[in-house]
């Protein structure tokens, strides 16, 4: 909470970091082995990194609320090392849409420190993903 009673902005970048790895979660985890996985997600390897991330406030969230996040990846945002994210979180109490954001991820390989092209896989899990909901504990 900030001194105004809302949900401090630092917040939302979290939220959204949650969603981000629950949508990785969800569209990787059947593609990989869990160690792949677990490679792909905690950096042991070729992973990605976040590159930007960009938060629009549209509304104040007061406590206690239920907010959910979306995320998608539009196909025509993948390029050979990178994608991008639109994101938005929905306040139940105001049913509306509070905060959008958009995130560019870049595929990185952690071993060599430098970029590293999108494998296959990650592409064609990407392409054939549809919108994701997660659900984020009450505030």
């Amino acid at each position: 909470m900030d001194a105004y009673g809302h949900v401090n902005n630092v917040m939302y970048a979290r939220y959204f970091e949650t969603g981000r790895v629950a949508f990785f979660d969800h569209v990787l985890g059947s593609s990989m082995t869990p160690k792949e996985y677990t490679d792909f997600i905690g950096a042991n390897g070729v992973g990605v990194i976040l590159q930007s991330l960009n938060i629009t406030y549209r509304l104040p969230v007061e406590y206690p609320d239920v907010l959910t996040i979306g995320i998608r990846v539009s196909s025509s945002s993948i390029q050979s090392d990178r994608f991008a994210q639109e994101m938005v979180l929905v306040s139940h109490k105001l049913e509306k849409i509070a905060t959008t954001g958009s995130a560019v991820v870049v595929s990185y390989d952690y071993r060599e420190g430098k970029k590293a092209a999108l494998e296959d896989r990650l592409v064609n899990a990407l392409r054939s993903s549809e919108s994701m909901a997660i659900s984020i504990a009450s505030l």
